[in-house]
């Protein structure tokens, strides 16, 4: 999969808990999103080369929401009182690997499938690669 440094999976750390125990964004997906940046983002700060790193990542979302009906923690948490329980670490951990099921698919595939973009999206990118 991806040579991932030490220093990116420190950073990922506080994801937990829909981000910093939160309960908002899950954590799998901020790292999915994390993922497929690291291997098609790009360090330009405005660039049509984020375009690759945006569709496969909006896929991940979609597949997410698509299984769970959200992407919220609290959502997907919602139904264990204690979140420290052995029963929400087993959801968590089954939605982990679902995830990383996904984001090894799409970093496999070579190219974007047809979905992954919405009809604005073209005119988005092109308003915003004018933007200086």
């Amino acid at each position: 999969m991806l040579d991932v440094p030490e220093a990116l999976v420190r950073a990922a750390t506080s994801f937990g808990g829909g981000v910093g125990l939160s309960k908002n964004l899950c954590g799998c997906v901020s790292a999915a999103a994390m993922a497929v940046g690291l291997k098609f983002g790009d360090l330009t700060p405005v660039a049509k080369a984020a375009g690759p790193a945006y569709a496969r990542t909006k896929a991940v979302v979609e597949r997410f929401r698509e299984r769970y009906g959200t992407v919220l923690c609290g959502e997907l948490t919602g139904q264990f009182r204690d979140f420290a329980s052995p029963e929400r670490a087993y959801r968590c951990g089954e939605i982990v690997g679902f995830v990383s099921e996904q984001v090894k698919e799409i970093l496999a595939g070579g190219e974007e499938q047809p979905g992954w973009r919405e009809a604005w999206w073209e005119d988005y990118l092109s308003r915003r690669d004018k933007i200086k």
